[in-house]
Order: C-alpha cells, then sequence, then structure tokens
C-alpha cells in the first residue's frame, strides 16, 4: 500500500529533516570540542623556591644573591621578591632590585644575615632562606676549610697583616695526616666548629713576634667547639700561639667544653706540648685533659677568662706545670685535679698561682713533693691517700706555709691519711683544716690528719684546726712526732686535739703535781701547800717574802678523789721598791671530754705587797667561783739538756694561756 503525502506534509517533513540535521552538527561539534579540551589537571603549586645555600663572605663585601634554581613544575614563568629576614645590631644593609633573579647588597657589619626568596605566579608562591655569615676580615682572599685533611697538609701565612684572617674553618674539620701552620697563620672558626687531630699530628709554631692564632669568626667568647686531640702523636705542639674563644659545646667523647681537649681512656690519651701560648675566653676549660693524656713542654702559657678553671690535669699530669705559667681571672685561677700518682720523686709547683682545686681522691702511690705556698682546695668526700708504696713531703716556710683546705668555711673534705711509714712523710709549715667528713681507710675517728698502724708521719710547726673530728688519729702511738702537740697549734677541733688523747704511752694525767716555771727551774717537784695559813692570816709562814719561806715551790697539785690547791706567786725585784702578788686556792675539779676540766673553788685569798707602799697593799679574800678551763698536756724538752719534760698548758677564755710543768 503506498501513502502519498500532499504538498503541505511533504514540505513539513523536510523542514524536520533539516532541524534534525543540524541538531546532530551541533552536537558533534560540542563532543569534539569537550575532546580536545580534556587534558590532566595540572597541581596546585609547581613553585619550588631555591635560595642557594649558606656561605660566608667578608665584611663590606658586595654580595651576589642567586635565585636561577627556582623553577615553576608547570613550566610557567613568575616572578622573584628577596627580602632581609633579620641582621646584626647596627647594620644598614639593604637589597638592590629586589625583584630580579640576581640581585646584591653590601654588609658593613660583621654576623648572620638571614635572607629569604619568594617567588610569586599569580596567588601562587614558595619561599626559600639562606644565611649568610659575614666576618670582620678585612680581606676577602682568606681560604675556606670545610673538609678533612687526609694528606700531610701545611698552612702558609698568605697575609703579612696579623689582623687579617688567612683561613676560614666553615664545617667540623678531622685531621688525619700531619698538619703544620705556619708562624703568623690566623685560622677563624665559624660557630660551633671545630678541629680534631684524630691521627697525625697538629704542629702549631709561632714566634714571640709572629705568633699563630686560632679563633672564632666573631669576637665573642665561647663561639667556636675548640681543637681536640685523639693521637699521641711527639710532633704535637703549640707554642706562640693563641688559642681564644672556644669551648662553644663539649665534644661528645670529651663530655666538657675547652679552648684545647685531649681525649683518652685509663689505659692511653692524646699527647701535646704548650709552650709561651695564651689560652683565652672559653665557655668551658682552657685546657681539659682526659684519662690517661699526657702533657709534654708545658710552659710560659698563660690562662685567662675562661668560664671555668684554667686547666683540668689528672693528678699524674699535675707536676708538668714548671712554676712558669699564670692564670688570671678565670672561673677558678689554678688547676682542678684528682685520680692516682705512680712515679717517682714528683713535685706539685707553685704554678698558675698556687692554687689546685682537688675534685676527686688523689692516692699517692709513688713519692710526692709539694712546693711551700701552694694550696689545696678539696671538695666534700676528697681524700689524700699515701699507700704503703708512697710518700707525701709537704715541707712549707713560716711565711709561705702550704694549705690543705675546703673550698667553703661550712664544708668538709675526708683528711690526709697516711698508710706509709716513709721518713719522707713530714708536714712542715702545713696549715689542715675542715676535714673529717667521713673515717679514712680503717681509722676508728675522723680527723684531719689520719695515721694507719704501720705508719709514720712528721708533723710540725703546723695548723691543724676547722675540723670535724679530731686533729690527729692515729692507730699506732708511736709513729708520730714525739713533740707533735707541743710544735703545732690545734684550733677548734670538734672532738678534740687527738684520738686516743693520750698521745704518748707514758705521759701523765692531769692529777698530781705541776708547779711554775721558777719551781722547775730551781728543781723542785712539790708545792708549798701552806702557802698561806687560814687560821692565823699569815702568808709564807710569816716570811718577808714567798722565797725564802720554804723549799717547797708553788704550782697546782690535783689529788686522785678531784681537790685540788692552786698557788701563784709573782716577784717583782726592783731594786728600789721590791714587791710581789700571792694566790691560794682550793676547791674541787672534774675533768670533761675533749680536754675539758672545771675548777669550784671553795677558797680564794690574795695579796700584794709593796715594800715602798703600804697604802697600796692588798690581802683579801676572792669570792669563790667556777672556772671552766681548756686544757691540753704537751711533751717538751730541755734545749739546752735535751731532758724530757710535760708542758700542762691551760687556754684561758681570753685566749691567753698558762703553763704549769712537771718532769
Amino acid at each position: 500500500m503506498r501513502f502519498h503525502l500532499s504538498g503541505e506534509k511533504k514540505y513539513i517533513m523536510i523542514a524536520y529533516t533539516k532541524i534534525t540535521f543540524f541538531l546532530f552538527l551541533f552536537l558533534s561539534a560540542v563532543l569534539i570540542g569537550c575532546d580536545e579540551d580534556n587534558e590532566p589537571i595540572e597541581p596546585t603549586n609547581g613553585l619550588v623556591a631555591v635560595a642557594g645555600s649558606d656561605y660566608s663572605v667578608i665584611v663590606n663585601e658586595s654580595i651576589q644573591l642567586d635565585g636561577s634554581g627556582s623553577h615553576d613544575k608547570n613550566k610557567k614563568s613568575f616572578s622573584y621578591l628577596w627580602s632581609i629576614m633579620s641582621k646584626p645590631a647596627g647594620s644598614v644593609a639593604e637589597i638592590s632590585n629586589a625583584q630580579v633573579v640576581n640581585p646584591s647588597f653590601k654588609a658593613n657589619v660583621s654576623g648572620d644575615y638571614v635572607i629569604q626568596l619568594q617567588i610569586m605566579q599569580g596567588q601562587r608562591s614558595a619561599k626559600d632562606q639562606l644565611t649568610i655569615h659575614v666576618n670582620s676580615n678585612s680581606s676577602s682572599n682568606a681560604i675556606v676549610l670545610s673538609e678533612s685533611i687526609l694528606e700531610d697538609t701545611s698552612l702558609a701565612d698568605i697575609f703579612v697583616d696579623p689582623s687579617k684572617v688567612d683561613y676560614i674553618v666553615a664545617d667540623d674539620i678531622e685531621v688525619r695526616a700531619d698538619l703544620v701552620i705556619a708562624p703568623g697563620v690566623v685560622i677563624a672558626f665559624e660557630q660551633n666548629k671545630g678541629l680534631q687531630v684524630i691521627s697525625g699530628s697538629l704542629q702549631a709554631k709561632g714566634t714571640a713576634t709572629n705568633p699563630i692564632s686560632f679563633k672564632g669568626t666573631q669576637e665573642s667568647s665561647a663561639y667556636w667547639k675548640g681543637l681536640l686531640f685523639y693521637t699521641n702523636s711527639e710532633f704535637n705542639a703549640l707554642e706562640y700561639v693563641t688559642i681564644k674563644s672556644g669551648g662553644s659545646s663539649a665534644y661528645d667523647e670529651i663530655g666538657e667544653s675547652a679552648n684545647i681537649a685531649l681525649a683518652g681512656t685509663d689505659y692511653s690519651g692524646a699527647t701535646l706540648g704548650i709552650a709561651n701560648s695564651t689560652v683565652t675566653t672559653s665557655g668551658g676549660y682552657g685546657l681539659y685533659l682526659q684519662g690517661s693524656s699526657s702533657i709534654g713542654d708545658f710552659s710560659g702559657n698563660t690562662f685567662t677568662h675562661n668560664a671555668q678553671a684554667a686547666v683540668y690535669l689528672p693528678a699524674p699530669q699535675l707536676h708538668r706545670l714548671d712554676g712558669t705559667n699564670q692564670a688570671l681571672d678565670n672561673g677558678f685561677n689554678g688547676a682542678e685535679t684528682g685520680g692516682m700518682l705512680q712515679g717517682p720523686d714528683l713535685t706539685w709547683r707553685k704554678d698558675l698561682g698556687g692554687l689546685y682545686h682537688v675534685t676527686s681522691n688523689v692516692l699517692i702511690n709513688g713519692g710526692l713533693n709539694i712546693e711551700q705556698g701552694v694550696g689545696l682546695v678539696m671538695d666534700e668526700e676528697v681524700s689524700l691517700i699515701v699507700s704503703a708504696t708512697g710518700y707525701l713531703k709537704a715541707t712549707g716556710t713560716s711565711h709561705n706555709k702550704i694549705v690543705f683546705t675546703s673550698t667553703a668555711v661550712n664544708k668538709y673534705w675526708n683528711g690526709l691519711a697516711f698508710i706509709s711509714g716513709s721518713p719522707n712523710n713530714i708536714l712542715d709549715n702545713c696549715i689542715i683544716s675542715n676535714a673529717g667528713r667521713n673515717n679514712i681507710a680503717d681509722a676508728d675517728q675522723k680527723g684531719n690528719i689520719v695515721v694507719g698502724a704501720s705508719a709514720f708521719v712528721s708533723v710540725k710547726n703546723s695548723v691543724i684546726k676547722n675540723g670535724n673530728g679530731y686533729g690527729i688519729v692515729t692507730k699506732n702511738l708511736a709513729n708520730l712526732n714525739g713533740d707533735v702537740l707541743t710544735v703545732n697549734n690545734f684550733e677548734n677541733l670538734s672532738q678534740g686535739t687527738t684520738y686516743p688523747a693520750v698521745v704518748h704511752p707514758d705521759k701523765p694525767s692531769l692529777t698530781g703535781t705541776w708547779v711554775d716555771q721558777w719551781t722547775l727551774n730551781h728543781g723542785k717537784s712539790t708545792i708549798d701547800e701552806s702557802l698561806y695559813d687560814r687560821e692565823s692570816g699569815k702568808w709564807f709562814g710569816g716570811a718577808a717574802d714567798p722565797y725564802s719561806a720554804s723549799n717547797a715551790g708553788f704550782g697546782l697539785t690535783i689529788s686522785a678523789d678531784g681537790k685540788f690547791i692552786w698557788t701563784t706567786v709573782e716577784y717583782f725585784p726592783v731594786s728600789e721598791c721590791p714587791s710581789h702578788t700571792a694566790d691560794y686556792m682550793t676547791g674541787n675539779t672534774m675533768v670533761l671530754p675533749n680536754n675539758w676540766v672545771t675548777f669550784d673553788i671553795n677558797y680564794w685569798q690574795s695579796m700584794f705587797f709593796s715594800s715602798c707602799d703600804s697604802t697600796i697593799n692588798v690581802d683579801t679574800g676572792v669570792t669563790p667561783e667556777q672556772v671552766v678551763l681548756n686544757y691540753e698536756i704537751n711533751e717538751m724538752y730541755n734545749v739546752f739538756t735535751g731532758e724530757r719534760f710535760w708542758e700542762l698548758k691551760f687556754h684561758r677564755p681570753d685566749n691567753s694561756t698558762h703553763s704549769l710543768y712537771r718532769k
């Protein structure tokens, strides 16, 4: 069957067909356009700013910045903006043309300049920073050292002018070969950088007119790390060298900061000679020796303005100080020390001001001599022990004594202990104070000086004082010089002068008769107990003067039950007008601990007689009272005959003394 369209219907069909065709073309174009724009989605920000690495320049030098390493991952263009984020005080530096890839500026003040680069692309940006270290040297030709020295190297003096830096150390450097530094060389270290001599050697020998200098790139204390030696090469030497401003931080191997440090163990260590050099402004020690490190030549050096002690030298190295070194204005003006001595006949001299801070026990297995004027300051808990194989000879003078003491008046160290029986154990013109914190060795009591059972020490012309125990503690009473109590001064000792209280087996007790000097010199050993007759009121048995009254003398008698009679006489044989005084006392005594005794006086008669003026004569009773006196009994010898006798010395409250005697 066929259908026939009219002319109008035929027109409508044609129009519809055209519209459909054009719609097809439009949709095809749209779809094709979408396929052409279907590219990968770009990153949010592909900018990478690169300002460059940190570096060092010289003050007032033109500094060229370089941002050419910056880029965009999307490979599109961007703009630059440089700025100075921080700069040293007083700096007027400004970046010219800050919007170009490589602008410049001039640093008029030494110090650190933190520079920022920002790159921008529309709303997108990226930043990076670098630090420029500006040194104070006036020359821009200094050589920068930043790598380890692995081959034998010599550093020559580049500039004649000693104010100019020849070499700048920009990173920690290890020396693993022989490094020789010529006279006049100036080496400046960046902040907290240092030099370690691992193997090989460092030989820096300047002259008096052309010294060598190690310092920081900035003139401030504790700026760089310092020199650290591991090697024991005989060539390690610093002569006519200035080491300044080190000790910014501690090397891990040492644990202490110092301008110069020597690493070591209990069995080995580094070696270094130092002569005619200046070591100053360290953040810690001027010089620090660890373990068994050792010093060779050590003379003519000055240690000044170091934050801690001038030097730390283990006790076996302290004898290297030859008396020509000095310490000025350090945290401690002298040497710190401690440890064990082995060598024979070593001497600690009056060096670095003559003051030594003992921070750990000192054990003397060899011989040690201490020079006059030396002072040893002991930490708490510290002992100085002379072993069975050693000796200690400390011989000062009356005007230049040797001092053993603590770090403060209210602190105590343990004391001096003698285990050795050497005849060289001598303390002469010494001051031994503030000891007795703890018992030493096998001592029964605490003391400033402890003497073992088989030991010997001669103590003369010395002051033993301010002890937290006894002055001297001994095991064997015969192992002290016989006159130890008479030729020394014992002061302010909390437990007493000696332990045991009787230093000599035959020392007399307080009980018995003690006579005055006149009576002793006249060969008498008893006193006139009837010096005054209480019933008749007569003196001297009616004689004109005390010396013609009887054959008996004058003094003190203490009986076994504690009763006492004390007679005193003084005669003034002036030719024109002879006169005399006398006192007669009786009562009871009580002996107290630590050499104290009380006199309870129950009768006291006193008189004065003048042969010229009877109006001033006195004969009167004195009100009885109690008197408490400290006493000591000392062994003495007649300087002409050598005969031994004993002294009873009373210490009055006014610090005066009164002595009586017996044979």
